[in-house]
């Protein structure tokens, strides 16, 4: 997992492996 600060200074996750895809799209899913 990496995290990457976007210009307007928001944080973004970057999910590297395919398990923190998985949890990622799940995450999004329920926030």
């Amino acid at each position: 997992m990496r995290v990457s600060i976007s210009p307007r200074g928001a944080l973004k996750l970057k999910p590297d492996t395919e398990e923190e895809r998985e949890a990622f799209k799940v995450f999004a899913a329920v926030s």
